[in-house]
């Protein structure tokens, strides 16, 4: 019977207060843990609510509410991934920096360049101007230096045909003289060698001629005196032939003077040619380095254009990139600090769910 009892109403309560044991212990147990997770939950959120606060970050204020109310896994997966998203964030963060640092550094390398470009394209305007306003004034002299040529070629050469008309006259004048003056010798040579013979044979006149030139005073016909020779006969021809000389020496100086005259017209003629023609060629290579000049001072003045253009663009570019890129240059080491100490708070965080857990 003892037997029986044992196996039958003892065994039962014994086994009842085993299981009743056991469950308590299990209860107990599990009433330790969920104690302990509760604890690592809030230890969790402390470090979150920490790091929230000096970070200013209202995502990490949300995941510490989070991870001690949400599931475990879930708690945990949304801590990887806003490790995961901060990590990108610093990632880009980094490359902006050194992208807007790169951006400020070309764009004021490339207005350096364009500042040396407009101050070498004024002083090529400048420069330029100055050449086109040499040459025109250069062309206008030279114009008129032609033009002043010209005006004392035409006096020249009309002053030559009056010389030249002077000399006609004075040789026209020269060869009457000569041909009066040669009539008047012969006429007196005739006339006094007619009364050299009448003087020398008397027999051969007519005794009643009365050459009343010879003598005036004649008082009647038929009468004949005695022929005297006029001591001023001799000179008088020699006056004659003294003037011819001098009028043919004058003539022969007026042919010299002419020659010379014409000779010297033609030589002024030539040079004159020559010069007006050297001054025209430099008129048109003058004219020529002028047009360049023009045509260079418009480029000139267009790429002065399209270089404040491209200064305006730059300087534009670089409003933009002040907007884009003050903030993060301004609060980027600030920044990735508080973006590492929320990392690290999450890291601590899922550190001490994870050793909960463990435990």
């Amino acid at each position: 019977r003892r037997l029986t009892f044992l196996t039958s109403e003892e065994a039962q309560t014994l086994t009842n207060l085993s299981q009743q044991k056991a469950a308590s212990s299990f209860i107990q147990t599990d009433m330790q843990s969920k104690m302990a997770m509760r604890v690592s939950r809030e230890r969790a959120s402390r470090v979150l609510l920490r790091a929230a606060a000096a970070t200013s970050s209202a995502p990490l204020s949300a995941l510490a509410l989070s991870a001690k109310l949400d599931a475990f896994e879930k708690v945990k997966q949304a801590m990887k991934d806003m490790l995961e998203k901060l990590h990108q964030q610093q990632t880009d963060e980094v490359k902006q920096k050194d992208f807007c640092n790169q951006e400020f550094h070309d764009n004021e390398m490339e207005t350096m360049e364009k500042e040396n470009k407009a101050k070498d394209l004024a002083a090529t305007v400048s420069d330029l101007e100055g050449q086109i306003e040499e040459l025109s004034e250069a062309i206008k002299a030279l114009q008129t230096e032609i033009q002043e040529s010209m005006v004392q070629l035409k006096k020249a050469g009309l002053d030559r045909v009056e010389e030249n008309q002077d000399f006609q006259k004075t040789v026209s004048e020269a060869d009457g003289t000569v041909k009066v003056l040669q009539k008047a010798a012969e006429r007196m040579a005739q006339f006094y060698g007619l009364q050299l013979r009448k003087a020398g044979q008397p027999e051969s006149v007519d005794a009643s001629f009365n050459d009343s030139r010879a003598n005036p005073d004649a008082k009647a016909p038929g009468e004949f005196k005695e022929y005297k020779k006029n001591d001023n006969a001799g000179s008088v021809t020699g006056l004659i032939e003294k003037f011819i000389k001098e009028t043919i020496q004058s003539k022969k100086e007026a042919e010299s003077e002419e020659q010379k005259a014409q000779t010297d017209y033609e030589s002024f003629v030539n040079e004159t040619n020559e010069s007006v023609a050297s001054k025209s060629k430099s008129i048109i290579k003058k004219k020529e380095l002028k047009a360049q000049a023009e045509q260079d001072l418009l480029q000139a003045q267009d790429d002065t254009k399209q270089n404040q253009a491209d200064m305006e663009e730059l300087d534009k570019y670089k409003g933009e990139l002040h907007k884009s890129c003050d903030f993060v240059l301004k609060n980027f080491d600030m920044r990735q600090a508080a973006r590492t100490q929320e990392m690290e708070s999450i890291n601590e965080a899922m550190a001490i769910l994870s050793g909960s857990m463990q435990g």
